[in-house]
């Protein structure tokens, strides 16, 4: 004698409940179907970790660039200050 496993999803219509049913299976087909379900948890942990390894890097990143930014207007700044204590610079015609 084997027993069905039923799971219904109650879904809210106006004025009744309709039950519907969304999957039937066989103990054996239970083992199974954990079995894959493990097996797509772990891999959705190891994407995750994919993922988040590529976040961290990608801050880091962008925080040396942003660093970089900084220097680079620093120095700038410095040569535009250098330049305007020189005084005018007189430009020679062609």
């Amino acid at each position: 004698m084997s027993s069905d496993i039923a799971l219904y999803v109650f879904t809210f219509r106006p004025h009744n409940w309709i039950p519907i049913p969304m999957a039937t299976h066989e103990p054996s087909d239970l083992d199974t179907r954990v079995t894959e379900l493990e097996s797509l948890f772990t891999h959705l942990q190891r994407s995750i970790q994919d993922l988040n390894d590529v976040i961290v890097d990608q801050d880091r990143w962008q925080q040396e660039t942003n660093r970089r930014i900084d220097h680079l207007q620093r120095q700038l700044q410095a040569l535009s200050d250098d330049e305007t204590d020189a005084g005018p610079v007189d430009e020679q015609p062609e």
